[in-house]
C-alpha cells in the first residue's frame, strides 16, 4: 500500500508528519518511509543514517523487477527494529542535491509507484512540495491515500481545494496551525475526505528524532497523540479506499469506429498565410500552337532631350517675372550703368 504525503507551497512540515505517519501507522506488516522531494533529501543529514542504501538503489531494484522483495535490506535502512508485536520501520533516504534527486526520481517514480502500490507492506512516501510536471507526480496518481499538508491560512486552503479535486482516491488535508473555520468546513469547501487540523510545534524535526527510537522516546508529546489519531483515521479510510476500488468493475469500453465523423467546427478554420519566401512564382502560360498570335500594343517612347550647353549652363534662363530689369543710374561722368538685381556692370556709351 503507497500512501503519498505532499505540500503545495511553503514548508508546513512534511517530511515531519510524513514520519510520524509511518510510526505511528498500525499495520501488520514492514513499514517503509521513502523520501521522493525533488528538492533533495534531508533524512539522512538530519538523523545521522549514511545515505546507501537509497533511493538509488531502490531505483535498481524497481528496473531488474526486485523491488518487492521480502528482504528490505537491500533498498533502505532499518531505523527502528520490530519491538514486540510491531513491525520494524525502514527508511529509503534521497540524495542532498536537488538534481540528482530530481534526475533519480524522473526514472524511478513510474515502475517505482506501481511497485509500491501494489505490496502489502505499508510506504509512505515524503513527496515535499510537488509542483505541476514534477517527477514525483506518479506517486500521487498511484497512491491509495493522498494526505495534503498545509498551513492554516486562506490562500493555501484555496490551493489545496484545486490539489484535491486533481487527485485520485481518496484524499486528505492535514492543517497545521490554528485555522479560522472548523474541520467540517473547510471538507466541505476542499471536497476532502478526511481533515486534520493538529496544533503547530516549534522544532519539531528534533522532537520527530524520538519517534525513531526503540525506548519510545517522546511518545508522550501531544503531536504524539496526534499522529497516532491521525494514522488511525487513515488507516481505515485506507481499508475503505481498497474495498471500493475492489468491488468497482472497470467501465465497458465502445468498439472502435472504423472512420469517425469529422469534427463539426462552429466556424470555418482560419486561413495561414503562406510566407512570402516559401510562396510560388506565377509561371508564364505557355503559348497555344492552336490560337492566333495577338501582338503586344506599341509603347509609347519619351522624346530625347538634348543635353544642356554649358553657356546655358552657366547662365540658366530664368522666369519672365524674374528677369533682370535695366535700371538707369546716372554717373558722374555721365555714363550710364546698367544694374542686375543690386550688381553693377561694365559701363557703356548711352544711346542718343
Amino acid at each position: 500500500m503507497l500512501v503519498a504525503v505532499s505540500s503545495i507551497k511553503g514548508a508546513p512540515g512534511v517530511s515531519c508528519w510524513a514520519l510520524m505517519l509511518a510510526a505511528a501507522w498500525s499495520h501488520s506488516s514492514d513499514r517503509v518511509l521513502v523520501e521522493a522531494d525533488g528538492s533533495g533529501g534531508v533524512v539522512s543529514a538530519r538523523y545521522g543514517a549514511p545515505a546507501e542504501p537509497g533511493t538509488g538503489d531502490l531505483l535498481s531494484a524497481a528496473r531488474s523487477g526486485q523491488m518487492v522483495a521480502p528482504d528490505l535490506s537491500t533498498v533502505s535502512q532499518q531505523l527502528r527494529p520490530a519491538v514486540d508485536e510491531e513491525p520494524a520501520l525502514w527508511m529509503v533516504p534521497a540524495p542532498l542535491l536537488a538534481h540528482q534527486a530530481t534526475k533519480q526520481w524522473a526514472a524511478l517514480a513510474g515502475p517505482g509507484a506501481a511497485a509500491m502500490a501494489a505490496d502489502r507492506r505499508l510506504w509512505v512516501a515524503d513527496c515535499g512540495r510537488v509542483w505541476p510536471g514534477a517527477p514525483t507526480e506518479h506517486l500521487l496518481v498511484a497512491a491509495q491515500v493522498n494526505v495534503v499538508v498545509s498551513d492554516s491560512s486562506v490562500e493555501s486552503l484555496v490551493l489545496v481545494q484545486s490539489r484535491v479535486a486533481s487527485l485520485p482516491g481518496s484524499t486528505a488535508v492535514l492543517v497545521v496551525g490554528n485555522p479560522t473555520y472548523g474541520d467540517d468546513e473547510i471538507a466541505q469547501f476542499t471536497n476532502a475526505d478526511l481533515v486534520c487540523s493538529v496544533p503547530y510545534v516549534n522544532n519539531l524535526s528534533a522532537l520527530v528524532v524520538g519517534f525513531t527510537k526503540p525506548k519510545r522516546q517522546g511518545h508522550r508529546s501531544k503531536a504524539w497523540r496526534e499522529a497516532l489519531r491521525i494514522a488511525d483515521e487513515l488507516a481505515g479510510l485506507a481499508a475503505m479506499s481498497s474495498s471500493v476500488a475492489g468491488t468497482q468493475q472497470p467501465p465497458s469500453t465502445p468498439p472502435p469506429q472504423a472512420h469517425p465523423p469529422p469534427l463539426a467546427l462552429p466556424y470555418p478554420p482560419p486561413k495561414v498565410a503562406q510566407p512570402q519566401s516559401q510562396a510560388a512564382e506565377p509561371q508564364p502560360a505557355e503559348p497555344d500552337e492552336a490560337s492566333p498570335q495577338v501582338a503586344p500594343p506599341p509603347v509609347a517612347q519619351r522624346p530625347q532631350t538634348q543635353p544642356p550647353t554649358p553657356e546655358a549652363q552657366a547662365f540658366p534662363q530664368q522666369p519672365p517675372h524674374l528677369a533682370p530689369q535695366p535700371q538707369h543710374n546716372p554717373n558722374i561722368n555721365g555714363a550710364v550703368r546698367i544694374t542686375y538685381n543690386g550688381d553693377v556692370d561694365a559701363p557703356i556709351e548711352p544711346a542718343p
